[in-house]
């Protein structure tokens, strides 16, 4: 595979992983406003019937501001419906995206020219660093050798002992000094 196969790939799962979140998020916070306002505008009602069925204990200005917080509630519910149903467009929206994105790699690879190119790449890479790998069975280890014009040094790293980056160092410093 080519890098940008493997650029596309990683920002692929990005997205993926990006969308997943958000619509996570969009419902939880979204179950927990209704819940919230309906739990709020409830109480505002029984609050309000309670004061018009005992009009000795509170005025007409109170029940008016109780009715105008309700409204106010109520509106401010039905904003956030909204805003819940814009997120959930715009995460159809970037799912639909993602779907195509996918469509796009997939008819990527399977152009004539996809597989070549890594391979090409990879034998270059062979080509220049002038490393041959072993092909036997690896259990958990590197191993091969640098072929050079002034020799030929072996190297055999145990991939549980050695970090990769300490291979990849041991192995550009072997190739310089060969």
């Amino acid at each position: 595979m080519d890098e940008d196969s493997l650029t596309a790939q990683e920002e692929m799962k990005a997205l993926i992983d990006k969308m997943g979140a958000l619509s996570k998020q969009v419902k939880e916070k979204s179950d927990e406003e209704k819940y919230l306002f309906k739990t709020e505008v409830k109480k505002l009602q029984e609050l309000l019937s309670c004061s018009q069925n005992r009009e000795d204990t509170m005025t007409v200005e109170q029940t008016e501001r109780l009715k105008a917080s309700m409204y106010r509630m109520q509106a401010e519910f039905e904003q956030r419906t909204r805003q819940e149903e814009t997120l959930k467009k715009q995460v159809r929206q970037a799912e639909e995206t993602l779907a195509d994105l996918r469509r796009q790699l997939e008819e990527k690879m399977q152009q004539p020219g996809a597989q070549p190119r890594a391979k090409f790449s990879v034998n270059l890479y062979r080509d220049v660093s002038k490393i041959r790998w072993s092909e036997e069975d690896r259990n958990q280890e590197v191993k091969g050798f640098i072929c050079r014009k002034s020799g030929t040094k072996t190297f055999k790293f145990d991939e549980e002992k050695q970090s990769q980056f300490f291979i990849t160092n041991s192995l550009w410093a072997m190739s310089d000094s060969v």
